[in-house]
């Protein structure tokens, strides 16, 4: 028997957010540089990320979700408001643990019950969805 090495249901969820790397120095967060990231599938463990190639593992970031930008560079930043995602999350914080360009793995840290609440909603419902559509195509 195969060994599954993931504890939650993994969904294809395509959404946009705002991440923030960060490192911590005399228990503050000194955020470093933002850039946008696209998930390609979400589990309130973490998620598959589509990223550049600046990230590396052990890297870690914060995201965020367009209606909780607060920092000003994260206000005035062109990706913003191209982010047309309906998904409200609190911000989240993350450690890449893989990456495989143009993939990174992600585990989210101190998620919220809020957010765990959301994203687990969210894939379930597309998880159920997959499965029916799976079971009536046969």
């Amino acid at each position: 028997m195969e060994n599954n090495r993931r504890q939650n249901i993994r969904s294809k969820i395509v959404t946009r957010m705002c991440a923030l790397g960060f490192i911590e120095e005399n228990e503050q967060r000194v955020y470093q540089d933002c850039f946008p990231l696209k998930t390609i599938d979400l589990s309130e463990g973490g998620a598959r990320i589509l990223h550049d190639g600046l990230l590396k593992p052990g890297d870690k970031i914060e995201l965020r979700t367009k209606d909780k930008l607060s920092l000003r560079r994260c206000i005035d930043c062109k990706y913003a408001m191209q982010n047309r995602s309906a998904l409200v999350l609190e911000p989240a914080t993350a450690i890449v643990v893989w990456t495989n360009r143009p993939y990174a793995g992600i585990r989210f840290e101190h998620l919220s019950n809020k957010n765990k609440q959301i994203i687990g909603s969210i894939v379930w419902k597309k998880h159920i969805k997959d499965v029916r559509l799976q079971r009536a195509s046969l």
